[in-house]
């Protein structure tokens, strides 16, 4: 939710409050988070899967030596 806020002298106006969004839960697996200053939305989205297999190889410098 949002509302528009008028600070004048000692007062505090606050304006209409609008809905800024319309689903709130992580529906989906989707998570969100505010930043600390309300600038900035952050939002986790699920990733696919690469097609390519992640190999690791430790070790790697003593199997160079042989």
């Amino acid at each position: 939710m949002e509302a528009e806020v008028n600070l004048e002298e000692a007062t505090v106006e606050v304006g209409a409050v609008r809905r800024v969004f319309t689903r709130m839960t992580p529906a989906g697996g989707y998570s969100w988070d505010i930043s600390f200053d309300g600038q900035r939305v952050l939002v986790g989205v699920p990733v696919e899967t690469p097609a390519e297999p992640f190999t690791l190889i430790q070790n790697w410098m003593a199997v160079q030596r042989k």
